[in-house]
């Protein structure tokens, strides 16, 4: 999958290994539209919504400032879409699957929090892709 962040055009490849199936089974849950609990860090929440095969997560901090938005496009269709929603231009073309995140200008309120949030989007979006490859095998 690529991770591509729209703000500093940063891509790059994210395997799956990078992401253990004990935390695919902890946010498989979480993967439907609301908002959540995250298990960690504690006290930061997501807010999901699904739409079809694409998911946009967006990472909470405790007193509900967005942080990140993540979003999940899993076939080339939707990440089309993703990318016409976001007005986003990468200087590189994307394939599917993606992971494309936008940073919220509240993330100056938790700074601390961008040393777990890559983490965060990489395994929130394996943790889909792995849902919806599932679903339509």
């Amino acid at each position: 999958m690529q991770h591509y962040t729209i703000e500093t055009g940063h891509c790059r490849e994210s395997p799956r290994s990078e992401v253990s199936d004990a935390v695919i089974t902890a946010l498989t849950p979480l993967l439907v539209s609301g908002t959540h609990k995250l298990p960690a860090p504690r006290g930061y929440q997501m807010r999901v919504t699904v739409d079809g095969q694409q998911l946009a997560a967006t990472a909470l901090t405790p007193s509900g400032a967005p942080l990140v938005t993540a979003v999940v496009a899993v076939d080339d269709a939707g990440l089309s879409a993703v990318l016409r929603a976001t007005g986003a231009h990468p200087a590189i073309p994307l394939r599917a699957p993606a992971l494309l995140v936008t940073i919220h200008p509240t993330i100056a309120l938790d700074a601390g929090a961008s040393s777990w949030l890559g983490d965060w989007e990489r395994c929130v979006a394996w943790a889909w892709i792995d849902r919806v490859k599932a679903k339509n095998a």
